[in-house]
């Protein structure tokens, strides 16, 4: 084909695409009806900028193309398609199809908008194919996934060939009526970069969802990346619906502004004008950031149980965090879950590739439908929406959707404990619990359970108990706290335990990232263990055995520990303290403070005190050693071995109130009493 039926709106950077491009357009004949249009960009209703590869009348019907210039092979189906590259490396990609169809549909809305159907004249439907210009590839996809995947020359031979509708064949009028109606639309070229603030955008959002796109935003003089989060007006909206959306973008900002954690991700501003699209909010972002599920494509064969179980945790600590500052996400998914690899081990240490990703850090996104309450007066916040429809929430995040999700006042609390739960599942098994909310919810209407063991063999029973409590279908009978999640979690955690404690053998066979036993470690000579990963058995410096965490902040994370070098008291137990360790270097300025603060207070009983007068550095990371002040008696219980049984939790007054509800005049009479002389002694 040649240039005048061939119309290269934008000449593209890439070889490869070039070449593809290439080998296409020398099979396609020079004649009516046959036209196309490679590389251009078009902005649907919803204020989405769609790129397009190439658009082809031919024949069989006017198709946009997707190309995919890959190597090695693919396999997988449904939502997610899995290529294995050459080397071995394998990558998730979202179903192609899938996207080459919405813009196939957005496409051909307006083209019949502005071409007009006068009379008789036929309506244009666009198609969508999918076309890998590697020959070479190894396509194993099953035969639903194969219908409208092509090589090149299958691709060609398609085209060429007559609808059996009549309706859909395409006449030099109509091929030349769509010519026309592109021209109105005033397709343009992929334009390589936008401006947002001081950030200089990528051409190509690499996410997006119904309302959004996310773009890699460049500093256009620091060396500094962002994760900018264009929200998107539709075009012809509702007054109501765009509110919708400006409401959807402050309320993420709001959100993120208070409630400042390790483990979510982090603002870095909010501009209600940045975008000719509508309101946009840059987060910082680490490059090679990666989803949760592609994290588990692609690094969950080294990742051990104890490792994935060390991400429950965290995810958990990191709601329940959100929910004692009153702010609830609603819609966790693996889309939400953003996972970063680990710079720097113990001390400092350089890590290889693989052990960056065996303990990574995981944050939690998407908080544009979250709900809070003002930590003053307990009221809603301003933004924060009664009720949840689709309109904001990723395609991606269906299947991990609570059933009572879209029902009005649906409590928050149990909307993220059942978050918890599928990604509970999904860390265990390595599969979502369905490939959408209907499947998952069929499953439970019908009496089944999610059970991870049904995957996996060899699991504790523990594992299925925790699963299944925090994804019961009536939530009456789920977990109704992440307080209680994080107790059944512990179980779990246990069972490693006591599985270690067996003997080195079995301790040997767990593998993985989190063997027990500093003694052993020495022996061996590996490295001293980072505090920040301890787990219930451990022992750091060989004095702090470590009984259970409790807990992370915005600067350390808190464990339980024994003193094994301490005097043991009247009834034999040793003494108890609680170990805050901070999260990074930055954080380390903020104990030494802590410590000197305390250190000037003379001793109260309204004030936890030093347990260690001096700050200490476990493994290269700032250590301070408090007072324990909560319930000793499991930990009694344990050292008689009595086994398993009830857990006995530090009472807090949030944890009263959520439990038993408006405190009564006694309670709040002794509690003030007892804060203001906290106060009077300060």
């Amino acid at each position: 084909m040649l240039e005048g039926r061939w119309t290269t709106v934008t000449e593209s950077e890439h070889e490869h695409e070039r070449r593809g491009l290439e080998a296409i357009r020398r099979r396609l004949p020079d004649e009516e009806p046959w036209r196309a249009w490679s590389n251009f960009t078009f902005t649907a209703n919803s204020g989405h900028v769609r790129e397009v590869d190439l658009l082809v009348t031919a024949p069989a019907g006017v198709f946009l193309l997707e190309l995919k210039d890959w190597h090695g092979s693919v396999h997988g189906g449904g939502n997610d398609w899995v290529q294995t590259t050459p080397g071995g490396t394998q990558r998730r990609h979202g179903n192609p199809l899938h996207l080459a169809n919405r813009k196939a549909k957005e496409l051909a809305g307006l083209i019949n908008d502005v071409s007009g159907r006068p009379g008789d004249r036929p309506k244009i439907w666009v198609g969508e194919a999918v076309c890998f210009t590697d020959d070479k590839l190894r396509v194993n996809l099953p035969a639903a996934d194969l219908n409208g995947v092509f090589t090149v020359k299958q691709l060609v031979e398609m085209l060429a060939e007559p609808p059996g509708d009549a309706r859909r064949r395409i006449t030099a009028e109509t091929s030349r009526r769509v010519d026309g109606a592109l021209k109105k639309l005033g397709i343009a070229p992929i334009r390589r970069q936008h401006e947002v603030g001081s950030y200089l955008l990528d051409a190509k959002a690499f996410d997006s969802g119904p309302t959004w796109a996310d773009y890699l935003g460049r500093h256009s003089q620091l060396h500094d990346l962002a994760r900018v989060r264009v929200f998107l007006r539709e075009r012809g909206a509702s007054d109501a619906e765009r509110r919708s959306v400006e409401q959807a973008a402050a309320r993420e900002a709001l959100v993120l502004s208070r409630f400042r954690h390790p483990g979510a991700v982090q603002l870095k501003s909010y501009l209600p004008s940045g975008h000719p699209a509508g309101p946009t909010i840059l987060f910082d972002y680490h490059p090679e950031t990666l989803r949760l599920d592609d994290f588990l494509v692609q690094h969950g064969k080294q990742l051990d149980l104890r490792g994935r179980l060390a991400l429950v945790r965290q995810l958990a600590e990191t709601v329940r965090s959100a929910h004692s500052r009153r702010v609830h996400h609603r819609t966790l998914s693996a889309h939400a879950v953003h996972i970063i690899p680990r710079d720097r081990g113990p001390r400092g240490r350089e890590l290889s590739e693989e052990q960056r990703w065996l303990s990574p850090w995981p944050q939690i996104a998407d908080w544009q439908i979250a709900t809070g309450q003002s930590a003053s007066r307990g009221r809603p916040l301003t933004l924060a929406p009664t009720n949840v429809s689709g309109f904001h929430v990723s395609e991606q995040a269906d299947p991990y959707l609570a059933p009572e999700l879209r029902i009005p006042k649906a409590d928050p609390v149990r909307l993220d404990v059942y978050g918890l739960g599928v990604l509970s599942y999904l860390l265990i098994t390595g599969q979502a619990p369905g490939a959408s909310q209907s499947e998952v919810m069929a499953r439970l209407e019908a009496g089944e359970s999610l059970r991870p063991s049904a995957l996996v063999d060899g699991l504790n029973p523990d594992i299925d108990d925790l699963v299944e409590a925090s994804t019961a279908y009536e939530p009456g009978r789920r977990l109704s706290t992440v307080d209680d999640f994080l107790e059944m979690l512990e179980y779990v955690e246990q069972a490693f335990t006591d599985k270690d404690s067996i003997g080195p053998a079995a301790a040997a066979g767990t593998g993985g990232n989190g063997g027990l036993g500093s003694e052993s470690d020495e022996d061996q000579g590996e490295p001293e263990k980072d505090p920040l990963e301890a787990v219930a058995g451990d022992v750091l410096a060989g004095r702090w055995e470590v009984v259970r965490r409790l807990g992370t902040g915005s600067t350390s994370r808190a464990f339980l520990v024994r003193d094994l070098a301490g005097e043991p008291r009247r009834s034999g137990t040793l003494p108890v303290a609680v170990l805050k360790v901070a999260l990074s270097e930055a954080k380390h300025a903020v104990l030494d403070r802590e410590a000197q603060i305390l250190g000037r207070i003379h001793r109260d009983s309204s004030i936890i005190a030093l347990y260690e007068r001096e700050p200490m550095t476990l493994a290269g990371r700032r250590v301070l050693a408090l007072e324990y002040v909560g319930d000793s008696r499991e930990l009694k219980d344990q050292d008689r071995g009595d086994g398993k049984g009830p857990r006995r939790r530090e009472d807090t007054v949030a944890r009263q109130l959520r439990d038993n509800g408006r405190l009564g005049m006694d309670q709040l009479e002794a509690y003030g009493k007892y804060l203001f002389g906290a106060v009077e002694h300060l």
